[in-house]
């Protein structure tokens, strides 16, 4: 049984019509307002998963290689965080888009370092490639100094499964290729961390998809068969992106 502890790395924002894809606004700013640009406030909330052998990172945020231009574009704001980096013995990445493993590197005296660096960091191999020669629509997400300078710590997730005991690796590529996101089991049940398969409470709803999904009508199969699992197992669901609602029980998600 693992022990879970979430941690906020960055706050951050987003176009808001781009996170709700075809939902109109009228119908999203009643639950998550916008400022004047349009955009929307948003977290990088991620999971750091304990038991007697390892102490597990689950994403890492957008990290702190940004320049003051991007910087004012996305409103970053790193937030400390209660962890020894040294200490983390794995990190899984969901998939390698800047705001889940920006902060996999970091700069040192003006060289780019591992922030991990007795870590193994896993990915899927899917993503990994993909995330080499990606798309023209998606090339601003996959930014290769994230995870170009340590790819000696990278290892691959082939297939679905346990990656650790009590740890369970599901693939999904209706958001970006090769996506993973993870169920986790705890001594009070278990906890889900769908990643962008679900990234905020609004999104607990079956249309409500973002405009970055890659592949909608992929991604709607996909969740469902997460909505199914959540009830299932009567799973408490983590919002990677949510800045007010940090989790829901699966009675609070809609069939």
């Amino acid at each position: 049984m693992w022990e879970v502890k979430e941690v906020i790395f960055d706050s951050f924002k987003l176009d808001g019509g781009a996170m709700f894809g075809v939902v109109p606004k009228t119908l999203w700013s009643k639950i998550i307002p916008s400022d004047t640009e349009n955009r929307i406030s948003m977290v990088t909330r991620c999971l750091i998963l304990s038991n007697s052998e390892r102490l597990v990172l689950i994403d890492c945020g957008c990290g702190s290689k940004w320049n003051e231009k991007m910087r004012s574009i996305y409103q970053i704001q790193n937030f400390e965080v209660d962890i020894q980096p040294t200490q983390i013995t794995d990190v899984l990445i969901t998939h390698l888009h800047f705001d889940h493993c920006g902060g996999l590197t970091k700069f040192e005296e003006g060289n780019l370092i591992s922030t991990f660096p007795n870590a193994k960091i896993w990915v899927s191999r899917k993503n990994f490639e993909y995330a080499l020669n990606p798309s023209p629509r998606e090339k601003a997400s996959y930014i290769p100094e994230n995870f170009e300078p340590i790819r000696n710590q990278i290892f691959f997730i082939e297939s679905e499964g346990e990656v650790f005991e009590g740890i369970t690796c599901h693939f999904s590529d209706g958001h970006t290729t090769g996506m993973m996101w993870f169920e986790i089991q705890t001594k009070d049940g278990y906890v889900f961390y769908p990643s962008d398969l679900m990234p905020t409470s609004a999104h607990k709803r079956l249309i409500y998809t973002m405009g970055y999904d890659m592949c909608t009508t992929k991604l709607l199969e996909e969740k469902m068969n997460l909505i199914k699992l959540i009830k299932e197992k009567n799973a408490r669901v983590v919002f990677e992106h949510d800045s007010t609602t940090p989790s829901l029980f699966s009675y609070d998600i809609p069939e």
